[in-house]
């Protein structure tokens, strides 16, 4: 993960200045930034937020890693467009 500082213009002309601890980042399919707004916390506390925060998604990406190890769905991850899909059943 990675923090940014960036100035913010919204649509109607106000600025902001934003500190973003980035989860999601642009790519193909989108054009925007998504993530935990830490702008309103220290500099101090930032830094320990992002910290704590890697070090729980570190434990939670093991784990889930371990999971799918022992169910042996390593490799089964997969998307699938809406458009292609029928008869969806949600449970």
């Amino acid at each position: 993960m990675k923090t940014i500082t960036f100035t913010y213009t919204k649509k109607d002309g106000s600025k902001s200045e934003r500190t973003l601890m980035a989860i999601v980042e642009p790519h193909p399919a989108t054009d925007k930034y998504a993530g935990i707004d830490i702008s309103e916390l220290s500099p101090e506390d930032g830094a320990e937020f992002v910290g704590r925060y890697e070090g729980l998604y570190d434990k939670y990406l093991k784990e889930t890693r371990e999971l799918q190890a022992e169910f042996d769905v390593k490799h089964n991850y997969r998307q699938f467009f809406t458009d292609g899909m029928s008869d969806v059943i949600e449970i």
